[in-house]
């Protein structure tokens, strides 16, 4: 990105024009030397005709007459052709004459600041000098039809060129004027006035710089910079789309510089140039060169505005009813806290740059970049830090055919388009798009970081560590919990800061409390209100300082005039210890049971006489200790803490798509019309769907490496399809969450999990048909899915676990190791951890939240839900019971080496099908669903009957138990997992979850986690506890059967009597179904209540 700043050793000038010394400025042709309007000898050294032009000196009036006319033209002919202040040129034509073509052949500029106008008929004007036009502040137009300026060397009229400098046979050039031809050393155009026609008005030269406006009330503004070439006209209009001639005429005369324009006269009094002593020009301290164009102001029914090297548009005001379209080598669009950025176009809206755009348009709320279709395309880098709105399309494309153009940003990128949205890469901060129709991400999404130029709260400040804290962000504060949050974290500022945001006298603060506040965060609003108005705003104050009397935290609250009190601190007797308050607020789960709460309070008074008042809500810390508090607000009136969607770009690098919204929240007010587009080189390709949908043909990632930075939610709705061709990746140590809604839902990896205290979710709503990922990874928000079809998790990530086996609470977790590798497992020593690789297709690892995983799908299947799972299939989409992976047939234990951190690993499982072979009409997942809880524990559902057709071995079917219900199972079409046998399932409890190493087979962004084990095994008994030379030995029936040796397995803690299982739990059961051991069938399944 560039800035519009000075370069190295330029003395930054501002505000003024400077001649230096070296560069004459003719004061004969000043109009500004003359006070009581322009004298004869000034006139006629003004406007010198040459071969048949007359010219008449009449007071202040020059009347040009006579000419040569060929055919509907009619030529004029000067050494020079100036205009000073309050004179006025006219020039005589006949009502056969449809062009008036005035022409300068001494190569001196013109310097232009009176009127201009046409007698006789109802001509076009055409003013052609290749030194140079300056238009002075007082320059006007007073024209019948529409106005054309030029440094072009020559003019092309039908099959011939009129050459402005040398000779030509003028009969020759009756044709309207086709094209322009630029020399290399082509003048510039200098526009200080505010030039304004009916119809059609036209700047074009080596170099434009306008300072002043252009305006046509009825046609179209045209503004070039051609350092040299040819450019087309057709009907008046430019065509850069048409491959232009050769220019067959040789340019002659000299040329006024540029500068010699800027400093001559009535130019000084352009602000925004500066002139140094070598004559270089500077815009804003930007170097202007050959080919360079700066439009200021401009207004028309259309407009096109273009330059063959940079385009600069700093705080300009272009304007139009119909199309306006910006063309140059690269185009620099910016505003200024005293100037904003107007770019607004009834109709399309076209930037293009070809080698690339940079728009930094922030810095003035009164900034607007609008069209009734916005396209931005460049074969080079769009930089946008820009609010962009649209009443059609916003699309970023290339020129050659229209692909979709990568786009990044440095700042905030905000898209709102009543229409399709398409682009390519994208990387940068939080970012926002929404749309009526679609969205088209045709690569790669990146964020970087917040957007930091955006509010938190609409119609509130804050200050210090504010944040919003919400149990489901992503669904609005009309659908979830949502507060405000007041931390004494790293962000807290000094008292006297918090006072002065406030508003309050210094030492306010120390008046609470204990007397000796030292930092904190607030938040304020100001409000209009009437005697009586209530101003209230719910609160709980939260601390984990309680009894440390020393460390004096307080919440206060501030209303002008009114009062400014304490609310609770950390010393209050009636804080209560409530460890559920924060369950659904994430952010501060690390309150623990031990920690207090005020709960949920309120605060309400009443507005003493008509004003205006400033409502303050702060909290603050008196000494620093090792503890902390924060504040919850909520409910605020009269003047509610709005959180929308900015609220969470301005706080996490987050990223929103919302298609086919009925609503648009970001939308500029723009006319509607409906006129024809203008040319340019750029070929476009149509997109669209019905319903709206959204497609990402790329990866998408807001993670973030950074203990300080949380990782960004990622929220993407559409009433049609949400296909997305790569991975989603929010992981963090806080990840962000993910939440998509749309008819039907595509999508690979969603990896929003990983590590201890991640309060990340991922939820998954398809309302109209199937929902069909690779993998799942959620933090303590769980993973809620809905799909009105089929759900399907198609792909496995292997999860590595770290267990220290108990045998009372993983019996039938042993029974299964044992029966897999009775060998092995005789040497595992259960006073040590091993190691379980497993592959998982969905997991979460509950913290502060349950981590719960709930399943909604429209196949076959029997309710399943406790307080860890919710899985549940309407059959409505199909019979097809649900499948659970993976394949556990080839489990082996490896015994590792001495000192290799695990006495064995656990390895062997297979996803059920290949991924190509996952059958068509089954929802399920290839591989486990695993519950992660942060304290290190590992709760595993290894379910059976409630997801996996249950397919006999032999004859005989299992027996009853007691009590339980049995359910029907459906034939499974397609490729069918190997039937299981007893025991299959267990939950098992992990000292610690297994950090990824490189040593370790484990797969990248993936967390470790552990669910459901299938795959047949011997029925077996481990119920024998003995003790030799201090280790705890486990035996039992698989191993007195297998292990000629009689090998025993180790046990941490002494054993009851019996190991086996005296209770039956089915998933799908409220109640455990007491019945003895020796009655269960061998296909039942335990589940930990």
């Amino acid at each position: 990105m560039v800035f519009f700043a000075p370069p190295p050793a330029l003395p930054v000038v501002p505000h003024r024009i400077v001649p230096e010394e070296d560069i004459s400025v003719s004061e004969d042709l000043s109009p500004g030397v003359v006070s009581s309007g322009p004298s004869e000898m000034i006139l006629a050294q003004a406007v010198i005709p040459e071969a048949q032009t007359a010219v008449d000196v009449n007071d202040d009036q020059i009347t040009i007459s006579g000419g040569q006319q060929a055919g509907a033209n009619l030529f004029y002919g000067f050494e020079q052709f100036n205009v000073p202040t309050d004179a006025t040129a006219d020039f005589l034509a006949n009502p056969s004459v449809q062009r008036v073509v005035g022409h300068v052949t001494s190569g001196e500029g013109s310097n232009i600041d009176g009127l201009l106008t046409i007698t006789g008929g109802d001509a076009d004007l055409f003013i052609i000098n290749p030194a140079g036009i300056l238009f002075g502040p007082n320059a006007r137009l007073d024209l019948p039809a529409t106005f054309t300026a030029t440094t072009a060397q020559g003019v092309g009229f039908g099959e011939r060129w009129f050459s402005a400098t040398g000779e030509n046979a003028i009969q020759e050039l009756s044709g309207a004027p086709n094209g322009l031809g630029f020399s290399e050393s082509s003048g510039a155009i200098v526009n200080l006035a505010d030039l304004s026609v009916n119809d059609g008005l036209l700047l074009a030269a080596g170099t434009v710089v306008d300072l002043g406006s252009l305006r046509s009330q009825n046609g179209t503004v045209q503004v070039l910079s051609q350092d040299s070439g040819t450019v087309v006209l057709r009907d008046g209009l430019l065509r850069l789309d048409l491959a232009p001639a050769d220019l067959p005429i040789e340019s002659s005369g000299p040329v006024t510089s540029l500068a010699d324009l800027l400093t001559g006269g009535t130019a000084e009094q352009a602000a925004e140039i500066t002139v140094d002593g070598q004559g270089n020009v500077f815009l804003a301290n930007v170097p202007l060169n050959a080919g360079d164009g700066v439009v200021s102001q401009l207004s028309g029914q259309s407009a096109l505005v273009a330059a063959g090297n940079n385009l600069y548009l700093p705080g300009s005001n272009l304007t139009t009813n119909d199309e306006l379209t910006l063309v140059g080598e690269q185009i620099y669009i910016t505003d200024s806290e005293a100037q904003p950025l107007t770019l607004r176009a009834g109709e399309r809206l076209t930037i293009q740059g070809r080698s690339g755009i940079d728009v930094l348009a922030l810095y003035n709320d009164q900034t607007v970049i609008a069209g009734g279709e916005v396209l931005l395309a460049s074969d080079g880098e769009i930089s946008l830090d820009a609010h962009i709105s649209s009443q059609g399309n916003v699309r970023f494309a290339t020129l050659d055919h229209g692909q979709t153009a990568d786009f990044i940003s440095l700042y905030d990128p905000i898209i709102s388009a009543d229409g399709d949205v398409s682009f390519g890469n994208y990387s940068g901060p939080a970012l926002k798009v929404e749309a009526t129709g679609s969205i088209l991400v045709d690569g790669d999404i990146t964020i970087t970081g917040p957007d930091t130029t955006l509010s938190q709260f609409v119609n509130w400040e804050s200050i210090g560590d504010v944040s919003i804290e919400t149990s489901q962000f992503g669904f609005g504060p009309g659908a979830a919990p949502s507060q405000v949050l007041l931390d004494l974290g790293s962000g807290a500022v000094s008292r006297a800061e918090l006072e002065t945001f406030l508003g309050l006298p210094a030492g306010t603060l120390n008046g609470l409390g204990s007397g000796t506040a030292d930092e904190g965060s607030a938040i304020a609003t100001t409000f209009s209100a009437q005697t009586g108005d209530t101003v209230s705003f719910d609160w709980n104050f939260v601390t984990n300082n309680v009894g440390t009397f020393a460390a004096d935290d307080f919440v206060f609250v501030t209303l002008t005039g009114v009062t400014t009190a304490q609310l609770a601190d950390s010393n209050d007797l009636g804080l209560v210890s409530n460890p559920d308050s924060f369950e659904n607020f994430p952010r501060i789960g690390f309150f623990s049971g031990s920690d207090a709460a005020t709960g949920l309070q309120s605060f309400a008074t009443n507005i003493p006489a008509d004003g205006d008042y400033t409502l303050g809500i702060g909290l603050v810390r008196q000494t620093l200790s090792n503890g902390n508090s924060v504040a919850l607000i909520d409910n605020v009136l009269p003047e509610p803490t709005l959180i929308a969607d900015e609220s969470l770009l301005a706080t996490t690098p987050a990223l929103i798509l919302r298609a086919g919204e009925t609503t648009l929240q970001n939308m500029a007010n723009l006319p509607q019309l409906n006129q024809p587009d203008l040319n340019t080189d750029f070929v476009e390709t149509a997109m669209g769907t019905t319903p709206a949908s959204i497609t990402v043909n790329g990866e998408i990632s807001t993670e973030s490496n950074d203990f300080e930075i949380d990782g960004g939610s990622v929220i993407l709705t559409a009433p049609g399809a949400v296909t997305l061709n790569g991975n989603v990746n929010t992981r963090a140590p806080y990840s962000g969450n993910i939440v998509i809604t749309g008819s039907e839902i595509t999508a690979q990896q969603l990896n929003a999990g990983g590590g201890f205290q991640n309060p990340s979710q991922v939820v998954l709503t398809s309302t109209e048909g199937n929902t069909i990922v690779e993998t799942i990874s959620a933090g303590s928000g769980g993973v809620d899915i809905s799909a009105a079809g089929l759900f399907q998790a198609t792909d496995t990530f292997e999860a590595s676990v770290r267990i220290t086996l108990d045998p009372m609470e993983d019996a039938e977790l042993i029974a299964f190791l044992q029966a897999a590798d009775p060998d092995a497992f005789s040497q595992i020593d259960l006073n040590e951890q091993i190691q379980i690789l497993i592959p998982a297709s969905i997991a979460a690892s509950p913290d502060a939240g349950n981590g719960r995983i709930r399943i909604r799908h429209g196949a076959a299947g029997m309710t399943a839900s406790n307080e860890d799972y919710d899985i549940e299939g309407t059959g409505v989409v199909s019979s097809t019971p649900f499948f659970v992976g993976p394949n556990a047939e080839n489990v082996t234990i490896t015994i590792n080496p001495a000192m290799s951190g695990f006495q064995a690993t656990v390895s062997g499982f297979t996803p059920l099908f290949a991924a190509a072979d996952f059958p068509t009409d089954a929802s399920g997942t290839n591989g486990a669903i695993a519950q992660l809880t942060g304290d290190g524990s590992l709760a595993t559902a290894f379910f059976n009957e409630p997801f996996v057709p249950d397919i006999p071995v032999g004859p005989e079917p299992p027996v009853p138990v007691a009590g339980v219900p049995q359910t029907p199972v459906p034939q499974t079409p397609g490729p069918q997992p190997t039937s299981p046998t007893s025991p299959e399932f267990s939950t098992a409890d992990t000292d610690n979850l297994e950090d990824d190493t490189e040593e370790e087979a484990v797969a990248t962004n993936t967390p470790d986690n552990l669910l459901a084990l299938r795959g047949a095994t011997e029925d077996c008994d481990a119920d024998e506890l003995t003790e030799e030379n201090g280790v705890t030995r486990l035996s039992g029936d698989c191993l007195e059967e297998n292990s000629p040796d009689n090998q025993q397995s180790v046990a941490p803690n002494e054993a009851p009597e019996a190991l086996s299982v005296d209770s039956v739990r089915h998933p799908w059961d409220s109640q455990s179904v007491d019945a003895p051991v020796d009655e269960a069938p061998a296909d039942t399944v335990s589940l930990k209540p």
